[in-house]
């Protein structure tokens, strides 16, 4: 009986380079995406008086959900485990650091125990290093989707987005539970990174 991760292995691999998904973090991120989507969907039908139609879709639409929260966690874990998960060009653009880089660009093709062998580290400290990679490689493309520059910190990523929604400094570090002068500080840095880019 053939498992559902290889008929989705078997679809990215005829996928391949032709336009569909290229890693599984790709798969893991359009999963996560899917099932925010199918959330909101549920939050807002729920608030409404429902029809028999109405409960119908609610109970589809609620298995939906079950479904991708199964597969958003099984791509999440192949995007951790997996050899060759993410895409060489993603290694460079996500600040990562000389020695995660590293580590990734050794993962397209060796286990952490290989790597560990190979760097003299143990095989938990490549793993650990591997995952912290994996999330902000994560974060980066998330962000990169939100239309947010690479290369900013979580918190600059956040004041960013609330800065371009109109939130005036005050109110963002209200928000976000920071002081006034943290704002403007991490303001002055992300205009520096976002000009030095352009």
């Amino acid at each position: 009986m053939t498992t559902r991760i290889e008929v989705v292995r078997s679809l990215v691999e005829q996928e391949g380079g032709s336009g569909g998904f290229s890693t599984w973090m790709d798969i893991h991120i359009e999963a996560q995406k899917d099932h925010k989507s199918i959330s909101s969907y549920l939050v807002s039908k729920k608030t409404g008086s429902a029809g028999d139609r109405d409960q119908v879709d609610l109970a589809i639409a609620e298995d939906i959900r079950r479904d991708m929260a199964g597969k958003v966690s099984k791509t999440k874990e192949l995007a951790r485990y997996e050899v060759g998960a993410i895409a060489e060009a993603e290694i460079g653009c996500a600040g990562l650091t000389k020695r995660q880089a590293e580590i990734v660009g050794l993962r397209q093709s060796l286990s952490c125990k290989e790597i560990g062998e190979l760097l003299g580290v143990s095989p938990k400290t490549v793993f650990e290093t591997y995952s912290k990679a994996v999330r902000k490689i994560k974060g980066y493309k998330l962000r990169q989707d939100s239309g947010i520059p690479g290369g900013l910190s979580d918190q600059q990523a956040e004041i960013y987005r609330l800065s371009r929604e109109g939130y005036k400094p005050k109110e963002i570090a209200g928000r976000l539970g920071i002081s006034p002068e943290t704002v403007y500080k991490q303001l002055g840095r992300i205009k520096q990174k976002t000009m030095t880019k352009a």
